[in-house]
């Protein structure tokens, strides 16, 4: 008998210390910013954008997107760029938004390692050459020239759209976006 009320008291202390780490793990669940996202799903994918209204330079952006999410979105199929652009339409953001575009080594790069068969520069064209404060890349989300690339001064602060993307979907999507 005398067994039987320290295996329920284990179990009592054992319940609530699980408890109380539940509890633990659920408030710091709910302190993780909800952002706004759409889902796309694609033919082996899964793309997410999502604005981010806080003010950052580009590489304050760049470094809070690959600790919170995956990257700055960068914009590497019309699809992809549809897909922000509904996004941006729904928000109130700066001028620009930071994406994850960049100057380096001679030419504009995606952060993400896409080649670059996209591109979407403005009137001005692609910068050959730009100034070394200017080799961010930003989208333009006024009206006017909405949807456009353009070269930025990097320690700008700017809202930013981080991207995800998942091999695997394994949640609901939203067919509807296009």
């Amino acid at each position: 008998m005398l067994c039987i009320f320290v295996v329920a008291a284990f179990c009592h202390i054992i319940v609530s210390k699980l408890l109380l780490a539940f509890r633990s793990l659920k408030k710091d669940i709910l302190k993780v910013p909800k952002f706004p996202s759409l889902w796309y799903k694609m033919t082996f994918f899964c793309y997410s954008a999502a604005v981010v209204k806080q003010e950052k330079t580009w590489e304050e952006a760049l470094e809070y997107c690959r600790e919170h999410h995956d990257d700055l979105a960068s914009v590497g199929s019309e699809t992809e760029m549809l897909l922000i652009q509904k996004e941006l339409s729904k928000q109130n953001t700066t001028e620009h938004v930071w994406i994850g575009l960049r100057f380096l080594a001679g030419d504009w790069l995606l952060m993400d390692g896409q080649e670059m068969d996209y591109e979407a520069w403005g009137e001005e064209g692609k910068p050959s050459c730009p100034h070394a404060k200017m080799r961010c890349g930003a989208l333009q989300v006024t009206v006017g020239r909405k949807g456009t690339w353009k070269a930025h001064n990097c320690e700008e602060r700017l809202h930013f759209i981080f991207s995800t993307m998942k091999s695997e979907p394994k949640f609901l999507y939203s067919d509807s976006v296009i």
